[in-house]
């Protein structure tokens, strides 16, 4: 298997596949509005997508390159996104929310046959 490259098209609604061996876009996989923060499990089989506007994020298979599921509700900016190293939850960052509760960090549990926000929690800020 190539080694790959995720990178989000914040502009283009997308996420783009890129074989790191060819330097070639291998496929380009629609996401939600402005994707920006990706974060590959370390066990290389899914790619998770923070959608800073549509307060979601994607969870990408990359055996197939295609979207799993719903996008995972998030309240807030999304604005990156880091796996925890047993590949079963993720960190969200979030710059602030609607609500005014200022920064936040929201757990996702990504397990087979659960995939839901977990709980959010306030960091730093005012």
């Amino acid at each position: 298997m190539a080694p790959f490259a995720y990178i989000s098209n914040q502009g283009g609604g997308s996420l783009s596949v890129i074989d790191t061996t060819t330097g070639t876009v291998v496929t380009t996989v629609p996401v939600g509005k402005t994707p920006s923060g990706v974060a590959v499990r370390s066990d290389g089989f899914a790619v998770d997508v923070t959608n800073e506007f549509d307060n979601t994020v994607s969870v990408i298979d990359t055996a197939t390159n295609k979207v799993v599921g719903s996008p995972i509700q998030v309240a807030g900016f999304r604005v990156g996104a880091a796996v925890a190293p047993d590949g079963w939850r993720v960190y969200v960052a979030n710059e602030g929310s609607f609500v005014g509760t200022g920064p936040t960090v929201a757990v996702i549990v990504n397990e087979p046959g659960q995939r839901m926000l977990q709980r959010m929690f306030r960091i730093g800020g005012t």
